[in-house]
Order: C-alpha cells, then structure tokens, then sequence
C-alpha cells in the first residue's frame, strides 16, 4: 500500500511512492482531502506502475492517437481547452479566422517514436512565417513537450530513441501592471452602484460579479482559472481572513490572507449566495464560473487602460495584468522577490524576476529628495 501524507498548511494529501517500484522517489498531491479517497487514488498509481515494471512491455502509438490518450487524461485541468487547441493545430487541424487553408501541422500519422528535434524546428518557422507570435508558438511548443513528458512517465509507447529537445523562441517577459489610477478607474466602469441609467436584476448580478471578481484578483494575486474554480470549503468563513488555493498550472498550494475589501466582498456573496459550491458560480449555481471575460474586457476599454498610446508603450493589458498588478504593489511596499514568489505559486524564481525593476519608483523619489535638498 503507497504512503499518503499532508503538507503543512496543505488541505490536500500526497502520496508517495519508493524508487523500488516507480524507479525514482514520486511524491505528488492526490488532489483529494478525504484521505481514503487519497489513498484509493495512491494505491491505484502504485498498482499501474507495478504492472508497467512487470510487464515491461511498450507499443507503438501514433501522433493522433498520443493526442487523444493525453487529452482524455487531462480533462479535469483549468486550461484544457487552450491545451486541447494548441495540440490540435500542432496536428493541422485548426484553421486560423479568414482563412480556408488549416494551419501546417506535423503529420497524425506518424508515429511518436519518430519525431525529431528537426520537426519542431519545421514547426517553428512555419508558425513565424505566418506571423504567430513568439509567445503564442512557445505556447503550442509546451503544450506538446507536455504531451511527451507525459507519455514518457507512463512506459505505456515507444518513444524517440534520444529524447526530444527543442528550445522555446526568447521572450522578453515584463509585467504589465495597472497603475492605482487604471485600478480604481476600472472598478468604477465595474461598480454597479455608480450607474445612474436602468439595469435589470441579470446584467446588475452579472456586473456586480465581475467587480468583485476584479478587486479579488487584483487583491490576491490569484489567477483567473484560481478564482473562478474557487469552492466556499476553500475560504474561512469563521473570520474571512484566508483563502486556500491549489494552483494546478504549477501543481502547489498556499494560503492567501484576505485584505479587508475582499473580506467584505467574500461576507457578502456567503449570505446572499449561500446553497452555491463556489464562490463564482456558473448560471445554475452548482458549477464554477466559466471563462467569461467579455464583460471585464469592455470594462478594460470603457476605462482607457487600452488606448493606442498606452499599448505602444506597455503592449496590451488584459485580466492576468491584475495579477502583474498586485504583484506591482506588494513589491512597492517593500515585498522582495522571494516573497512575490510565495505569493503567487510561482515553481521557479525566475518566474518572479520580471517584477526585479518596479522599485525604480521608489529609487526616483530618493533621488529628487537628493537633487531637491
């Protein structure tokens, strides 16, 4: 029987498994906090990689059966639908908007066992041929690199003979924060309360959630698939001081401390929405909130964050900036990049090192005061 166990500060149990029988330490979170449950799904991991070293048998798959495999196994993932597409114009069937010709894919013929690094060069140039951008083709790269890492960890396929390498296109990576001013000013586009013309029950429900779902991203630093799954057994509903996020693009978890504002927001959507499971609920009240934008984009416009002048100098703002925001704002505070890291669930300090700069605000003012004296 494979050992479970909880993390500190962790709602979740992990389990582990020795390197006697999964060839190296594994050690991951269930995803479960009913700790039988954890168990089943522990013993249940053990046991497929006994039999994989018993039978030690691997066969052959092709590109478009890998997909479906991966895809079928990764349904329960935040972004599965940009995975699912991503891997799918990697395969040619996407056709980009005003176009009739599919965008160029890698054969879904052919087997995975016979790709080599000259085929994600092929797809690079192709992608920057078409005027992909480098972000965007770095994207559909990493969703395939995870698609072979996975299939990989199951010793289920014949896999290439030497691994696959490719190297991801260089990315300048900058925060693109609101300023207080773009803040407050989006939150009054969001604001119910300062719309003086009519406005039926749905669309004053339906702008109310956005404003609250903006000053908690905002607040938080959470990312938007974070908040919009986030169930009412994750806060604290005795103080409203906390919330628990799991955070599966980076498979970790924290507790995130409430300001007053998003304690205020949390209260008041407990007892006026109390029999929904989430804190962002979908139409019929049980599901969690989908991705819907469209509203909070509009608002984004309304409040001339977006103008063609401010685009050219900070590129386009869109809801993750909130989250470039809040970590703008802690890190004027005083807040250093370790706990930046901590704060947001980043895996890699890296990740972290684009908000290395902000403090040049604070370096200006101490300067003046020099020059000034």
């Amino acid at each position: 029987m494979a050992d479970v166990f909880k993390k500190d500060g962790s709602p979740y149990w992990y389990y582990d498994i020795p390197a006697s029988i999964a060839g190296k330490r594994m050690r991951a979170s269930t995803k479960r906090k009913n700790k039988r449950e954890a168990q089943q799904v522990a013993d249940e991991i053990e046991r497929q990689m006994l039999d994989r070293k018993q039978l030690g048998h691997r066969e052959e798959i092709t590109l478009e059966k890998a997909v479906s495999f991966f895809l079928k196994r990764h349904q329960h993932v935040s972004d599965f639908k940009n995975v699912r597409w991503r891997l799918h114009k990697t395969l040619g069937w996407i056709t980009p908007r005003h176009s009739e010709e599919p965008h160029k894919g890698l054969d879904p013929k052919m087997l995975v066992s016979d790709l080599r690094k000259g085929h994600f060069a092929e797809l690079q140039s192709w992608r920057l041929a078409a005027g992909n951008s480098k972000r965007t083709i770095n994207g559909e790269l990493a969703a395939f690199r995870k698609l072979l890492n996975y299939l990989e960890e199951t010793e289920e396929f014949v896999m290439p003979p030497q691994p696959v390498k490719f190297k991801l296109l260089k990315v300048k990576n900058r925060a693109k924060p609101l300023n207080e001013t773009e803040l407050n000013s989006l939150l009054k586009e969001l604001d119910p309360r300062g719309y003086n013309g009519p406005m039926s029950e749905k669309a004053t429900i339906s702008k109310r959630d956005n404003y609250d779902f903006v000053v908690i991203l905002a607040d938080t630093g959470m990312r938007y698939s974070e908040l919009s799954k986030l169930p009412w057994s994750m806060v604290d509903r005795e103080n409203w001081s906390f919330i628990d996020v799991y955070r599966p693009k980076v498979d970790n978890d924290g507790r995130i401390v409430c300001t007053k504002r998003v304690q205020d927001i949390l209260k008041r959507r407990w007892h006026e929405r109390q029999g929904s499971l989430y804190v962002f609920a979908d139409s019929t009240g049980q599901g969690p909130r989908k991705y819907a934008p469209k509203g909070i984009i509009k608002a984004f416009e309304r409040a001339g964050i977006n103008t063609p002048e401010k685009v050219a100098i900070f590129g386009n703002r869109s809801i993750h900036s909130l989250r470039d925001t809040f970590a703008t704002r802690v890190r004027r505070k005083g807040m250093g990049l370790d706990g930046i890291q901590k704060l947001l669930g980043h895996s890699d300090s890296a990740m972290s090192a684009k908000y290395a700069d902000i403090d040049t605000f604070d370096v200006s003012k101490r300067a003046v005061s020099l020059l000034d004296d």
